[in-house]
């Protein structure tokens, strides 16, 4: 997916911005992630769905294009995150690799429901989809 056209990857997350550089680092996720536009709640005064709007703010800003709301996608594995992206109006994948179940997470509202990334097929068919 780091080489789609028109797609920018980032985190959100609950991590403070040091924390989660050394996490991505240490699994070499860095360097397919814009750490510059992403939203750390662990940094930032704002709750999920707020910093997944100020996130993508960022992006449009750096990239001088406009994202769509519903074109965000925000991969998660709990049903606060779900949540999180329906206020913050990005497109949910939920991924029940962590502890809420299949059906937790497509009863917080799931826009697609994965049993794990192991089949990236599924994520990329969304993000080609979208407009």
């Amino acid at each position: 997916m780091a080489t789609l056209d028109g797609v920018v990857q980032s985190v959100l997350t609950g991590s403070s911005r040091p924390n989660a550089a050394l996490k991505l680092r240490a699994f070499g996720l860095d360097r397919y992630v814009d750490l510059a536009v992403a939203g750390f709640a662990g940094s930032e005064p704002y709750p999920k769905g707020a910093l997944l709007r100020a996130t993508r703010l960022r992006a449009e800003e750096k990239y001088q294009v406009s994202f769509a709301e519903k074109a965000t996608i925000y991969v998660a594995d709990s049903p606060r995150d779900v949540e999180a992206a329906a206020m913050g109006g990005a497109t949910s994948v939920a991924v029940a690799s962590g502890r809420a179940s299949s059906a937790e997470l497509r009863d917080a509202g799931a826009d697609l429901v994965l049993p794990d990334l192991t089949n990236p097929a599924p994520l990329i068919g969304l993000i080609t989809a979208r407009p």
